[in-house]
């Protein structure tokens, strides 16, 4: 059995990027039982969904029930590798990419990636998988069929968008219990402090011990960061801002709008990415620091390409388009002033506008058509954000709410490539909780300064790593 699904060129042309998921199996003594199980569990997702089977060439995705492989599982004796801390943590974002773990293994051709790859790990105390879906050909959908038949072991082929959003709001609360009294607190900041102070004044080991505050082990918050990509400077964040406070600063921000006689556009998306933005702006240029003449914002947002290109009923791309914004990197370092954050929402607003508009799709298709390289434009901006705000089509417009609900943060790499050092994930907004979660990932002095940016967590309503 074979057959193709057609790719868009704007997802002929897009980086490879994987969604990924991770499952936890306590199994200390058992070991060869919980192979042949996960084995057979990998075996029955492939033998449902035929996709999963298949490859991603050049411009489309082919596949066949004869092209399955068998995991390897890989045995890692490194101690701070815990499967049980793992578990009880929620499984963040920085052990499925450490550098202690099997890396994704690249493609053997650059135009031909696997749809659906496997990384095992034996580690202290059972087994870490995680599995990564090809971006292009994955939606909501089919990634919660997959931690379903994993998880639990049943023949559902779906999850119901209640399922997700209330697996959502859990692991939200899970991760600010373990970033402590909703993580943007005093006792984050000081701990932050103490570490700082520790590691100007002393360079031996001894800066790598655990330091208790308020009963809670810092080393579980902040040295986790060290293992946050492969990248050893690399660190992640999920920072969890308050929704009523960027509703209540896009709304004041429309109000000058109108009273000033121009049309109120500026969206609650543009707020949080110029807040980001500057957020970053302020943690890379401090007071004295030599500024550039100005700053660089990658924005990769999803388009209804159907809108704009006539494609067959087999196509199932997430096609992308990325909006670029240019701002002073001065006045982005300032304050949080809220005429400045205005003046930036409108220039994000103005980009996204643009190049969502059918005729910048189609001179972007021909572009890519002309010039494959193109494509990596945006590697060189100061500050990318992935937007997975959007729904699929195939979800009919209905608010989607997976984001980290399943036990995991929604991240994407690139085959073959480091993870990025300057990006920000920005996931759907949960507006029954009150809450809006971004991930972040960055060099690890440029996050130590965000995170004791006092301004910025007026915005958070947790913060945890």
């Amino acid at each position: 059995m074979t057959s193709t699904i057609k790719l868009s060129t704007l997802d002929r042309f897009a980086p490879n990027h994987y969604r990924r998921c991770g499952f936890v199996f306590l199994f200390n003594d058992k070991i060869a039982t919980t192979k042949v199980t996960v084995d057979q569990r990998l075996h029955r997702l492939v033998t449902q969904l035929p996709v999963l089977a298949g490859v991603v060439e050049d411009g489309i995705a082919s596949m066949t029930l004869q092209h399955i492989n068998k995991f390897s599982v890989i045995h890692v004796t490194d101690s701070t590798m815990d499967l049980e801390a793992i578990s009880r943590a929620g499984m963040p974002a920085h052990y499925f990419a450490s550098g202690h773990l099997t890396p994704l293994s690249d493609s053997a051709d650059e135009n031909v990636s696997p749809i659906f790859t496997v990384q095992a790990n034996w580690l202290a105390g059972g087994l870490l998988l995680v599995v990564y879906v090809h971006s292009r050909v994955a939606d909501y959908l089919g990634i919660g069929t997959i931690v379903h038949e994993m998880s639990e072991g049943l023949g559902t082929r779906t999850l119901s968008l209640e399922d997700l959003q209330e697996e959502a709001a859990e692991t939200t609360n899970r991760r600010a219990i373990l970033s402590q009294s909703n993580g943007a607190t005093a006792f984050f900041a000081k701990a932050m402090t103490v570490r700082l102070e520790q590691q100007q004044h002393t360079r031996t080991a001894q800066q790598h011990q655990t330091l208790h505050t308020d009963s809670v082990q810092l080393e579980q918050l902040t040295n986790a960061m060290t293992l946050s990509s492969e990248a050893a400077n690399n660190r992640t964040a999920i920072l969890g801002f308050k929704l009523q406070n960027i509703t209540t600063l896009t709304e004041m921000i429309n109000s000058r709008l109108i009273h000033n006689g121009k049309e109120a556009t500026v969206t609650d998306k543009d707020v949080l990415i110029a807040i980001l933005w500057r957020a970053f702006a302020r943690a890379k240029y401090p007071p004295h620091s030599t500024y550039p003449e100005s700053a660089k914002c990658s924005i990769s947002f999803g388009v209804d390409i159907r809108a704009a290109v006539s494609l067959s009923e087999d196509y199932f791309g997430n096609a992308t388009i990325t909006a670029t914004a240019f701002e002073s990197a001065l006045s982005l370092a300032g304050r949080y002033d809220p005429f400045e954050i205005e003046k930036t929402a409108i220039v994000i607003h103005e980009a996204r506008l643009a190049a969502a508009s059918e005729r910048i799709v189609r001179s972007r298709i021909a572009l890519l058509n002309d010039d494959p390289g193109a494509a990596e434009d945006e590697a060189t901006a100061d500050f990318i954000v992935t937007d997975f705000t959007a729904c699929q089509p195939e979800l009919g417009g209905t608010e989607c709410d997976l984001g980290l609900g399943l036990g995991m943060p929604v991240c994407v790499r690139k085959v073959g490539r480091g993870v990025g050092s300057k990006e920000a994930v920005i996931l759907p907004k949960s507006e029954g909780n009150g809450w809006w979660e971004v991930q972040i990932e960055m060099e690890g002095t440029i996050m130590e300064a965000m995170l004791r940016d006092v301004p910025l967590r007026d915005y958070l309503w947790h913060v945890a790593h």
